[in-house]
């Protein structure tokens, strides 16, 4: 047996990953990411003796991430899985990935993005607090390494096993990456992505999985690196899109009533929805496509986001509380949106928003 140590804590570890004594899973999908993946995986700092899994999952490369994968597993083979199949989507390759996750806890990197040096070791002394899902800070960053932005979340301890509070959807932001995920949770609930979507499937999973979770730890340490570059979700939206959002925003509401959340809580993730589906349109119509083709989406999902119309065929407990959401903010955008489901705006308008 050999030790590792982590700040100062020790864990006992063997030399090959096995179910009973794995810490962390690692699930990376890949697609095409040759010109960053070599970062990304240096960026863990492997030992041999380090109890943590990397989960990578070739989705259909035709560049030389498929031999970049296979030279990172004959490095490290009792540790790094290669997983390579057809192009499914990064839903699709998460799933493979979490069905090889033997870690007791689970975290998704992206390819293009890449950890601090002393991530493993602060994963590890975040989890000495128990939780069932815990939160740290990120930077976003150029190619170069240069920092554009850096966002630290608060250092608390987020209950929900009775109220959500009701700015939790703005505390924990959108994206799986910055969040670390309990396997047991996953695996006992039979917790997936959506292979359908292609837009906010991280909020759709996560918002799943905190059904069954009570505490959530968060921490003001920077732990990740997001390249910016071409991936944005809003920027590359299609109308199809706009379904994906609506799927999540479902998930968003099942969450708080189960939660037991209250009326500002609906208040606040409705109008952050309604400001998602005018950004997103608005980049829509900046991609060009036409109001026609938006309108027609729209329409065929019976998207409603208002006072006295059906808010998605919803139960009526969730109806109520969506109701009696009487913001000045969402009235105002309720209006405007359903002149624009109506056709009498034009595109000058819509840009406005």
């Amino acid at each position: 047996m050999l030790k590792s140590k982590y700040y100062g804590y020790s864990i006992m570890n063997r030399n090959t990953v096995d179910e009973k004594e794995c810490f962390l899973s690692v699930i990376i999908p890949v697609y095409n990411a040759e010109k960053y993946l070599r970062r990304c995986l240096e960026s863990f700092k492997i030992s041999h003796n380090l109890m943590i899994q990397i989960i990578l999952i070739n989705d259909g490369s035709n560049d030389g991430s498929k031999e970049i994968c296979e030279r990172f597993k004959n490095r490290y083979p009792d540790q790094v899985i290669c997983i390579h199949k057809k192009n499914a989507g990064v839903s699709a390759a998460r799933n493979d990935g979490l069905k090889m996750a033997k870690g007791k806890y689970v975290v998704f990197i992206d390819a293009d993005d890449y950890v601090s040096d002393n991530y493993v070791d602060e994963i590890y002394r975040m989890t000495l607090e128990n939780a069932d899902m815990y939160l740290y800070g990120y930077r976003k960053v150029d190619f170069t390494g240069t920092v554009l932005e850096s966002h630290e979340p608060k250092k608390e301890i987020i209950d929900i096993s009775q109220n959500c509070p009701d700015n939790i959807f703005n505390k924990l932001e959108n994206q799986a990456w910055n969040k670390i995920f309990l396997n047991g949770i996953i695996q006992e609930n039979n917790i997936t992505f959506d292979t359908s979507m292609r837009w906010s499937e991280d909020l759709d999973f996560w918002c799943k999985y905190c059904v069954y979770a009570k505490k959530i730890y968060c921490v003001n340490t920077i732990l990740y690196n997001y390249l910016i570059n071409d991936k944005g979700a809003v920027a590359s939206i299609e109308p199809v899109g706009l379904v994906h959002q609506q799927k999540a925003f479902q998930h968003q509401l099942g969450l708080l009533v189960e939660k037991k959340a209250q009326q500002d809580a609906f208040r606040m993730v409705t109008q952050l929805h309604i400001e998602l589906l005018v950004t997103s349109i608005q980049a829509c119509l900046s991609r060009g496509y036409s109001l026609v083709e938006i309108k027609k989406v729209l329409r065929k999902m019976e998207l409603r986001v208002g006072l006295k119309s059906e808010p998605f065929k919803l139960s009526a407990r969730i109806k109520k509380r969506i109701l009696c959401n009487n913001h000045l903010n969402i009235l105002r955008m309720y209006f405007t949106f359903r002149d624009f489901m109506k056709g009498n705006l034009r595109n000058e308008r819509v840009e406005k928003w």
